[in-house]
């Protein structure tokens, strides 16, 4: 019961109070005022167990001195940060805490409801999780550097964890293989009972014309496919959008605009973004997308979020075909070179600005990669086959 009505609280209390009053709206003086007690906590807790710890082996004495001093020092700036922040001091670190541990330990804060995530598995970020690790471990050299050991070693370890940091951080948002953000569904996780599937995926259609003829090869082929659209294309096209749902193929949410800038957007326009898809292909299909595909693969912690609101699962691929600018023959020799099962592998049926300016290259080499694929005994989805959805 005490479980629920706190659950209850952090999903619905929580939430709607920091996004109507975010933290950077409060006034300056509020600002300074938390920043000043969490400070003082840092400082007076951690600070003074830490040079405990270490006068152990020298002057103990002289450490509980500083120690001391360093908890007297706590309580002042304790008191200042109140006199500055007033009855904030205490709202917002309770909720942002209270948020925090919902980013950390999402499966805690879970409703019972029915969800299409109920088969995942319990998973904490790993990008919060370094971050917390991180941070602590920088509060822990600043303390040391400044109390106690005026090293230049520390500062490269300061140094050292914040590149490393970094590096985690773009690798996670531009690698594939990457789980940092959030864990993504490839060939090995979508196939789960069937080694030898190939799954193919379309994205940035629907396209009046390659879309059409995509279709086409499919039905004769007996095969189903994931078209990742997006919500701007699927209001041009909506009868390919029906057509695409009604012959069976999955049909996936790939941001409403296509925006390459979706690492630089703000959490209200990514959820704008997708929500708006979702919206647009629910519309037409009458069926909420399950499955999420990032515009050219990249992710963050907001992307993160706002899918996991969404209730979306995200898509990635395992071989890229580089239709966009390879001809045909380049394109089938790197899927044969690349291929694998169980895999999935990315095509585009339609046309952008940076890309060339026709698909026919990938409508050829398709018919060609189903047969190759065939001959070697991979099997090509079809909704009949029992896999992750």
């Amino acid at each position: 019961m005490l479980k629920n009505s706190f659950v209850n609280w952090v999903n619905k209390e929580v939430g709607k109070k920091l996004d109507s009053e975010p933290f950077m709206s409060l006034p300056l003086r509020v600002r300074i005022g938390i920043f000043t007690i969490a400070g003082a906590f840092i400082l007076g807790y951690g600070g003074s167990a830490l040079i405990l710890f270490i006068s152990k082996s020298r002057n103990f004495v002289c450490g509980a001195l500083l120690a001391s001093f360093c908890y007297t020092v706590s309580w002042i700036l304790g008191a200042m940060g109140i006199a500055l922040a007033g009855k904030d001091c205490i709202k917002y670190p309770v909720y942002f805490f209270a948020k925090f541990l919902k980013i950390l330990f999402p499966s805690f804060f879970e409703e019972t409801r029915l969800s299409q995530n109920v088969k995942k598995k319990r998973e904490f970020s790993k990008f919060y999780t370094l971050t917390f690790i991180t941070l602590i471990f920088i509060t822990v050299f600043i303390l040391v550097y400044l109390f106690l050991l005026r090293s230049i070693f520390l500062i490269i370890g300061i140094i050292t964890l914040v590149l490393f940091h970094q590096i985690c951080y773009i690798y996670g948002m531009f690698s594939v293989r990457s789980n940092f953000f959030f864990n993504t569904v490839k060939g090995k996780e979508f196939f789960k009972n069937n080694c030898k599937g190939i799954l193919f995926r379309f994205d940035d259609g629907p396209d009046p014309v390659y879309t059409n003829r995509i279709l086409d090869i499919l039905k004769s082929e007996n095969i189903h496919a994931l078209f990742a659209i997006t919500g701007k294309n699927a209001e041009k096209y909506p009868e390919i959008v029906r057509r695409i749902h009604e012959e069976g193929h999955i049909i996936a949410n790939h941001t409403y605009s296509h925006p390459f800038d979706i690492l630089l957007m703000n959490y209200k326009e990514v959820y704008k973004e997708i929500k708006r898809a979702n919206d647009v292909i629910y519309q037409i299909t009458g069926v909420k997308p399950k499955f999420f595909c990032p515009t050219i693969g990249q992710k963050n912690h907001i992307i993160g979020r706002v899918i996991k609101e969404l209730d979306l699962i995200p898509v990635m691929w395992d071989i890229r075909s580089i239709d966009t600018h390879l001809d045909s023959h380049k394109i089938i020799q790197r899927i044969m070179k690349k291929i694998k099962a169980p895999s999935i592998i990315l095509f585009h049926d339609s046309v952008t600005p940076l890309s060339k300016q026709d698909r026919n290259a990938t409508i050829y080499a398709l018919y060609e990669t189903i047969k190759l694929i065939k001959e070697k005994n991979f099997i090509p989805y079809n909704n009949y086959m029992k896999v992750f959805l």
